[in-house]
């Protein structure tokens, strides 16, 4: 389970006081805070039987729309299940309002109102690719988000609405005698001009330009969170010195020949632009002041296996010292053919996400 990591810390300048409109200071604060990824699969990378690897909203936040009658949001969830047993998978998706820490449990809409439709369940069955294809599948689903929906869920959250909603969307797979639950929360957001008129009825002045006037909040135009990107993932032999070593592309036309017991180490890189940078509203409750921070989003690699060993299940540039992770190839060739599928899983820190897969092949060189 992956959450935003919280910076220490108080910045001096955009600090600001206002004791008369703490409640919309202590919303906005909310509405700018991080998302989870509940997927819950950081235990292990080994991937030997069903596996929901990976939930991705297309887009990961929302904003209300200003206009009652603007056309309704279609958010598309996907979900990467992994299965390398030869059995068939059955799903099924529902989404809930207000879900609690492990997803919608026991949740249920209100009779009549529009969150009956965003809690509608859908199914269906789906057969893994035969041998020599990834043992994968995307299982895809649609919701359209209705500005009546979207003014409900808003209405039904805590603080007036004011910090946001967190709908989730859940989907429950079973595949012989293993299943699988995992939730996707998506981020409903104020848009940009009602977080300025907020700060505008709480007395707050924003900095233009220039800094002024004196005592403003430095606070920059807010647009909605994107998912990042994996553009490339390179390798590199371990046991390889001199310019040999020199990393290259994995391939994308046929599998990457590795020896029993070899080491490689892989290197993602992700699309330009996928670390975003954004704001957060922090309050003083002592002083009943407020002040911004500027961060840059935190780019997080999960890694999974058919076979094989990783030297970490997560990788971030900073708390693992690099985003490369050592993966060393079973002893033996795994099945008839040696076939590993890896698959990477690139999350920030604000619910948006990406993946990739990789096949590789153990042989005798």
């Amino acid at each position: 389970m992956e959450r935003e990591s919280f910076m220490s810390g108080r910045p001096g300048p955009g600090r600001h006081g206002s004791g008369e409109h703490v409640l919309i200071v202590t919303a906005l604060a909310f509405a700018l805070t991080g998302c989870m990824d509940a997927t819950g699969f950081d235990r292990s990378t080994d991937v030997n039987d069903l596996r929901i690897l990976a939930m991705r909203l297309d887009p990961p936040e929302v904003e209300l729309p200003l206009d009652e009658d603007a056309p309704p949001v279609t958010v598309e969830i996907t979900a990467l299940l992994a299965n390398p047993l030869d059995e068939a998978v059955t799903w099924e998706m529902t989404a809930c309002g207000v879900p609690g820490s492990r997803g919608c449990g026991a949740w249920v809409a209100e009779p009549g109102t529009h969150a009956e439709a965003l809690s509608r369940t859908e199914s269906g069955a789906t057969e893994l690719p035969p041998s020599g294809h990834a043992p994968e599948a995307l299982i895809v689903v649609q919701r359209e988000l209705t500005s009546e929906l979207m003014v409900e869920l808003f209405e039904s959250a805590s603080l007036m609405g004011l910090g946001g909603a967190r709908p989730a969307f859940e989907i429950e797979v079973e595949a012989g005698e293993h299943g699988e639950r995992a939730f996707k929360r998506l981020q409903l957001s104020l848009p940009d001009i009602a977080y300025r008129m907020a700060l505008h009825e709480a007395g707050i002045p924003i900095c233009d330009e220039d800094g002024l006037p004196e005592g403003c909040l430095p606070y920059r135009t807010r647009v909605p969170n994107t998912n990042p990107g994996i553009d490339e993932v390179y390798y590199r032999r371990t046991s390889l010195e001199g310019p040999e070593a020199e990393k290259e592309p994995v391939p994308d036309y046929g599998p990457l020949p590795v020896a029993p017991g070899e080491e490689l180490t892989f290197v993602p890189r992700a699309a330009g632009g996928s670390a975003e940078s954004y704001q957060t509203l922090s309050v003083d409750f002592d002083d009943h002041s407020v002040w911004v921070e500027d961060r840059t989003e935190l780019l997080i690699w999960s890694w999974f296996a058919t076979a094989g060993d990783f030297g970490r299940p997560r990788t971030e540039e900073d708390r693992t010292r690099g985003e490369f992770n050592v993966w060393t190839a079973p002893s033996e060739k795994p099945g008839s053919e040696g076939d590993v599928w890896v698959w990477l899983v690139l999350r920030d820190n604000r619910g948006g996400a990406d993946f990739t897969t990789l096949h590789l092949r153990v042989d005798d060189p």
